[in-house]
């Protein structure tokens, strides 16, 4: 997961954007926040993902089971 946010425009903007890494959705958590993620992904390839995204700035991004 790479973002959790209140506005559906933006995480769904934010999801486009973070195709480059592969498969990004938006989805509502249930919450009122839209859940921004990538993947599904294999553990190996999903912790290089990761840190791949943080480098670009997206310091929160996180491995969510």
């Amino acid at each position: 997961q790479v973002a959790a946010l209140s506005d559906e425009g933006r995480a769904r903007a934010l999801a486009s954007v973070l195709g480059d890494y592969g498969p990004a959705a938006a989805s509502p958590s249930g919450t009122g926040l839209w859940r921004v993620r990538i993947g599904p992904l294999g553990a190996a390839e999903a912790s290089t993902l990761v840190e791949d995204v943080r480098a670009a700035g997206y310091t929160d991004a996180r491995l969510v089971p």
